[in-house]
């Protein structure tokens, strides 16, 4: 499938459908949702902010995970956990992108109001239900050219005797 072109173009290999596929059953995803929503950089599965939301809403725990305040300075999040007293409010602000290095990138020059709703969205669903997104990466927290790079260990080549017949 990842060579037909029909997958994003960063899966490109079929370690990485198979790594996205894998993630996708444990999070109780479609093959397509997972697709669409898990990628790999340097060997991590990393999320969508949307997905994030979806497993909070979908997990029966969410009574609610609302934008209420977005601009192209600050973006702001709340969500209520059933069983907690008070919802929680999240904010994520340019000087935060900035402080991050994050400002300089060419989404956050483009579209800085979506790329900091999407930040301030995954810190929250981090902070209130680590339990459903736990080892989850938002898309750039796994920058390309700044995550460490996966040393992978050399092939080993074990040579075993034929079986012997009886």
């Amino acid at each position: 499938a990842y060579r037909s072109g029909l997958l994003p173009r960063t899966i490109d290999s079929p370690e990485k459908a198979t790594m996205i596929l894998m993630k996708g059953m444990e999070l109780g995803l479609s093959p397509m949702q997972a697709f669409a929503g898990l990628n790999v950089i340097n060997g991590k599965v990393e999320s969508s902010a949307e997905l994030m939301i979806a497993l909070c809403l979908r997990s029966g725990v969410c009574k609610y995970f609302t934008l209420i305040d977005s601009s192209a300075k600050s973006a702001t999040w709340r969500t209520h956990r059933v069983g907690a007293p008070d919802p929680v409010d999240k904010t994520f602000s340019y000087e935060q992108a900035e402080a991050l290095g994050l400002a300089s990138k060419e989404n956050y020059k483009k579209q800085p109001q979506t790329m900091l709703e999407w930040r301030a969205a995954s810190a929250l669903a981090k902070k209130v239900y680590p339990d459903l997104v736990l080892g989850m990466y938002c898309q750039g927290e796994l920058d390309i050219d700044d995550a460490p790079r996966v040393q992978r260990p050399a092939p080993v080549t074990v040579e075993l005797d034929p079986p012997e017949v009886i």
